[in-house]
């Protein structure tokens, strides 16, 4: 109590005073504000600041359970031996994979072992997959890099871990490129992942003809490039024949795999070169894919040619012939149908009903890359039964236009009223792996062009244009034949076979 007398008697001091809640007042004299400072260093120095100790992050409990359980293997009830190493795990864990849960809940002999020698035949299958197989079962997510992400598919299918396999499934198809595109179908087609096989199948019809190099060739197989080759889908930068000439080559380095080349300029020269050695080999009538030096899939990929598009024209005509890659005879029986075809157009072959079922396997396949903004107007090559159809882009519509103005190579064009026909045509951009950007087409449509009269076929004002940009077109100008163009060649007819 006497302190507090004491307290309220003692005589305030100038820099001394305090306001109702507390605070002092600053003091206005000459002096206050030193004495102000002075005391409130003295404070600081008298009462120690409290310091918070530095707290570290918590472990999260997934990170801890994979830690404490897989790394360490703490409590572990069940070893596991494959390939050289020993993973000390946990039934629990284990029997989230179908292939565990089934072991360990049957009468097999393995479910009450404590050490089990597990047997991996799967040859894409290696010690670190099946480390990060296992892992998976431990944590949520997994840390995949795209070079190890085929071996980690082949370990979650040994094991059935769906978690694993769904993450390995997002990473392969967003990330298929000409470098990965033949590694990541073939293990699609082993492990049953269709949708990585579709995404690879649509990759190479987009791509194929557009940014293919040797490397991409090379690793091709004849089965998968068979499928492509064949599809209305595949994507073909000017004419069917530039298809023939890609699989020439690809023939080539079929046949000749510890060939090594410099660039795609050489490839050609070489391609070339091979040919005419293989051509004085051959007998008279024989071709070169029905002769023993070819195995018979490496043909399957030819038949998926549109041959009635490459006996079109003259030079592309007598190319074929010379090459002798192709049986001279199926060459002749192209040129027949489509003789026999025009002499029937009016009254048998007019375009009529069309139903993509015939139309994907007969259509033509023609396109074009546009590398800048501005009018594009052309025409390819060959003849069409007369009719003469120029293209015509811009960055707000793409055209049709009839012309009856006879040009040089062809100068038969049709004086009919009307021309019916059937097209589908897309519009598409990508970017530099190959993945689809923007897509917009017409799908498959009938229509009558009268002469000289230009029609809008697809509009693109409402579409954001970069460039470079594709243009891909299947044409239909007549009635599809009833008979399948499955096997288009019968090797039973070709000439002798060769003498070598």
């Amino acid at each position: 109590m006497g302190g507090v007398l004491t307290s309220l008697a003692r005589k305030r001091e100038p820099g001394n005073e305090r306001t109702s809640l507390g605070k002092r007042k600053r003091n206005r004299g000459p002096h206050g504000c030193e004495l102000f400072c002075k005391r409130r260093r003295e404070e600081e120095e008298e009462e120690p600041l409290y310091q918070h100790p530095l707290q570290k992050r918590p472990c999260s409990t997934s990170a801890y359970i994979y830690k404490r359980l897989f790394e360490q293997g703490h409590a572990s009830d069940v070893s596991l031996i494959a390939m050289g190493r020993t993973w000390h795990l946990h039934r629990f864990y284990l029997s989230q994979a179908g292939y565990f849960s089934s072991m360990f809940s049957g009468s097999w002999k393995e479910s009450d072992m404590q050490e089990i020698q597990m047997d991996v035949p799967d040859p894409t299958v290696d010690a670190d997959a099946l480390d990060l197989a296992f892992g998976s079962l431990y944590q949520d997510e997994c840390a995949l890099s795209l070079p190890c992400v085929v071996s980690c598919l082949a370990a979650a299918s040994l094991i059935q871990a769906d978690g694993l396999l769904g993450q390995c499934v997002d990473l392969m198809l967003s990330s298929v490129t000409a470098e990965t595109v033949c590694r990541y179908h073939t293990a699609a087609m082993r492990y049953g992942q269709e949708e990585i096989v579709m995404k690879c199948h649509e990759w190479l019809q987009r791509n194929l003809l557009v940014e293919w190099n040797v490397q991409l060739l090379k690793e091709l197989d004849a089965q998968l490039l068979a499928a492509v080759v064949a599809s209305a889908d595949l994507v073909v930068i000017q004419v069917e024949m530039d298809i023939y000439t890609l699989l020439k080559r690809w023939l080539f380095l079929q046949l000749q795999p510890d060939h090594v080349w410099s660039d795609v300029g050489d490839l050609e020269l070489d391609t070339e070169e091979w040919l005419k050695k293989e051509k004085h080999n051959l007998s008279p009538g024989c071709s070169l894919l029905s002769s023993s030096r070819v195995s018979p899939h490496l043909a399957t990929p030819f038949q998926g040619l549109r041959r009635w598009a490459l006996a079109n024209d003259g030079s592309q005509l007598s190319s074929l012939l010379a090459d002798r890659i192709l049986p001279p005879h199926n060459i002749w029986e192209i040129c027949n149908e489509q003789w026999l075809c025009l002499l029937n157009l009016e009254r048998e072959r007019r375009i009529r009903n069309v139903t993509w079922d015939n139309f994907a396997p007969w259509s033509v396949r023609c396109g074009r890359k546009i590398n800048h903004n501005f009018l594009h107007r052309w025409r390819w090559t060959g003849f069409h039964f007369g009719l003469d159809i120029l293209l015509t882009f811009s960055s707000q519509a793409i055209t049709l236009h009839r012309n009856l103005q006879p040009y040089a190579p062809f100068p038969l064009v049709s004086m009919a009223p009307s021309f019916p026909i059937a097209f589908r045509l897309r519009v598409f951009i990508t970017d530099q792996a190959g993945g689809l950007k923007l897509l917009k087409g017409t799908g498959v449509q009938i229509i009558e062009l009268e002469r000289e009269k230009e029609e809008v076929v697809l509009i693109l004002d409402d579409c954001h244009l970069t460039f470079p940009l594709y243009i891909s077109c299947n044409f239909l100008f007549v009635e599809p034949p009833q008979h399948s163009r499955d096997n288009w060649w019968d090797k039973s007819k070709d000439g002798e076979k060769d003498t070598a």
